[in-house]
């Protein structure tokens, strides 16, 4: 059995454990005697440390063990965690990115250099004059030994349970490290490993013959340890053995906080590959499609039996498709936990202080959303950064706190999730936008002196529009806003902006929970059959043509009182006319942005959840159109994208 086979496990692994690494050394920067975070950094080093040696990639393992020495330091108090020992950490977390990345193919790119990163990260020695490395392994030892005692005496107070595992493998076991390592992750899997004989190094290095034990803290039961253990290949028996005697009283040290001492992993997990959660989902909108047409014959031939039995799976179909998208659903924060620490990264280079607070990371997208609006919400954050916040010396005089607050945020509104970034900086000055819009010939004189705001705002998202005085690495390529409102929209989502001069801008993003099922309106226009997602809907009317009146050349109608522009999607999708239009028409109120207009139809079909499914290459650029969807009874609607009609 080769190494080879673990290779997505550990690419998987190691990618959490560099985002825990970065995340915990942004919190040990603001708050640097906080010894939790420091054990769980120390923790995260040791394992990725352990992972590495057993898949042998060297490179990754040397350093992350030289971050180990170093944060074990901060662990016993000898160093103290400054700005700039922070900062070599990270940069040996982007290190250990680059090395990781490296390893997909199964080996390690060698011209990574590592060597000046293990020169700058201080060890036992560099600290403590006449340590001996025999006295700062006997030292270590220790630590761990009482880092063990805080975590059995957490665990016993929450109600959990110790156990020390005896494992023996198979005498003719192939890749006892490789073994070893799949025992280790199990248990991570149910609660927190504190100890192991023989050590983990020695584990690593396969300094051992087929016996070892392991020491945990958990909330399962021996019962479920030992199913996990034994279904693993090679591993000829498991004894566990209750910890009885787990001591219950009060701990010294870092025991102030005891449930962040112990904090387990609880509950299981199993990881699926993308591809099989997307033919899985691909397999329900075939059914959807089934069930439409079915439905559909069953109206036909008023049959009670055949109409009670699709109802039946109808009910069965929804809770299907709503478990799929359960399981396609992922928390936005595995995204938001890349931007710390590049707003940290940047804030420093611009000479800005910066507060960078986020709310509703728990939100969920669909997979296939949340993988694509890493890009767009980095080219938000950065813009926010360079355009919108003032250096401090402009914010002091005016009146402004000297750090500036920017603030990344997700919630749920109906069937879309919305994302804001908003900042408390100079706020869009929209005659500068028109100067420059008009320098750029994007726009002319007489046509910057009529726009709005909000038509103002859009010029920011035009191609090759840029504020930036000068070309930098942050900025002035005019490529930022235009490839956000670019990528959002072919998400089937949308942008906004709303700004005050001098008190800052909010940055929208709407998006729908999914892109493979959509609740539409459908409307004929015709003999042409259309759907129309409700995300964007408002309202319906039933209106007289002669209600419809022409503003500034231009169709409009009352609503709410307001007027708002009306387009007949006839003329707007050029379809061709069999009939004399009736008297009567209805108006689909739609949002664009912020913006409200009406799109006029003949007549509106009612509600229906849709299968969508992509053009073809040979048609994805037809304008107002986003894709298509097949009816029940097997003729084709166009999805249409009001975004781009209007």
């Amino acid at each position: 059995m080769e190494m080879s086979q673990y290779l997505e496990i550990f690419m998987e692994e190691a990618k959490e454990h560099i985002q825990s690494l970065n995340t915990g050394l942004l919190c040990l920067e603001q708050n640097p005697t906080d010894k939790d975070v420091v054990g769980e950094l120390f923790r995260s080093a040791h394992t990725l440390k352990g992972m590495a040696a057993t898949m042998g990639f060297k490179q990754t393992a040397k350093l992350t063990h030289r971050m180990e020495s170093s944060l074990d330091l901060v662990r016993q108090g000898l160093l103290t965690p400054d700005s700039n020992f922070i900062s070599t950490l990270l940069h040996a977390v982007d290190t250990l990115e680059e090395l990781v990345e490296s390893a997909a193919s199964g080996q390690e790119d060698e011209e990574i250099a590592i060597e000046h990163l293990v020169a700058e990260l201080p060890v036992q020695g560099d600290v403590e004059s006449g340590g001996a490395n025999e006295v700062a392994a006997a030292a270590q030892v220790s630590e761990l030994d009482e880092h063990a005692m805080i975590v059995l005496r957490a665990a016993a107070s929450q109600g959990m349970s110790g156990y020390r595992l005896d494992v023996r493998l198979a005498p003719d076991a192939l890749l006892k490290s490789a073994r070893a390592y799949m025992v280790f992750q199990r248990l991570e899997q149910q609660g927190e490993i504190i100890h192991s004989e023989p050590s983990v190094p020695d584990l690593e290095a396969e300094r051992f013959d087929d016996r070892f034990s392991v020491w945990v803290v958990t909330a399962a039961t021996n019962t479920m340890l030992q199913e996990e253990i034994e279904n693993i290949s090679d591993v000829r028996s498991v004894v566990i053995s209750s910890l009885d005697d787990l001591p219950t009283g009060n701990s010294t040290g870092n025991s102030e906080h005891p449930a962040n001492a112990a904090r387990l992993r609880v509950g299981k997990s199993v990881r699926v590959d993308i591809a099989r959660l997307d033919h899985l989902m691909n397999l329900v909108s075939e059914l959807m499609i089934t069930r439409t047409r079915l439905t559909q014959i069953s109206k036909d031939l008023d049959n009670i039996a055949l109409g009670d039995t699709t109802a039946t799976l109808n009910r069965v179909l929804l809770e299907l498709q709503d478990e799929v998208m359960q399981v396609r659903m992922v928390a936005v924060e595995q995204i938001f936990s890349r931007f710390p620490r590049m707003i940290r990264d940047l804030s420093k280079q611009l000479g800005k202080e910066v507060d960078f607070q986020i709310t509703g990371q728990e939100t969920e997208l669909d997979r296939t959303i949340v993988d694509e609006i890493g890009d767009p919400l980095m080219h938000l954050l950065r813009n926010a950064l360079d355009h919108g916040i003032e250096p401090v010396a402009d914010r002091v005089k005016a009146g402004k706190p000297a750090e500036a607050q920017v603030l990344l945020s997700a919630y749920h509104r109906g069937d879309s999730v919305f994302i804001e970034v908003q900042d408390d900086g100079r706020g869009i000055d929209t005659e500068r936008v028109k100067q420059k819009a008009v320098q750029r010939g994007l726009i002319s004189s007489q046509e910057a002196a009529s726009l709005d705001d909000d038509a103002v705002h859009k010029l920011l998202f035009q191609p090759g529009f840029s504020m930036a005085e000068q070309i930098t690495d942050v900025s002035g390529r005019g490529v930022g806003l235009d490839v956000v409102a670019s990528k959002i929209a072919s998400l089937g989502g949308r942008t906004s902006v709303q700004s005050e001069l001098g008190k800052g801008s909010v940055f929208t993003i709407v998006l729908p929970l999914t892109l493979a099922i959509m609740a539409t309106l459908q409307v004929r226009v015709d003999a042409e059959r259309y759907a129309i997602p409700l995300s964007v809907v408002d309202q319906t009317a039933l209106l007289k043509r002669s209600e419809l009146d022409y503003v500034e050349h231009r169709l409009a109608m009352a609503y709410r009182g307001q007027t708002i522009p009306v387009l007949d999607l006839r003329q707007a999708l050029a379809v061709p006319t069999s009939f004399s239009p009736p008297d009567d028409v209805y108006v689909v109120v739609v949002f664009r942005g912020r913006k409200l207009f009406g799109l006029m139809v003949d007549e509106l079909l009612g509600q229906e959840e849709v299968v969508v499914k992509p053009l073809g290459r040979f048609v994805d650029r037809c304008p107002g159109v986003s894709g298509a969807t097949i009816l029940g009874d097997g003729s084709i609607a166009l999805i249409l994208d009001v975004m781009s009609i209007a």
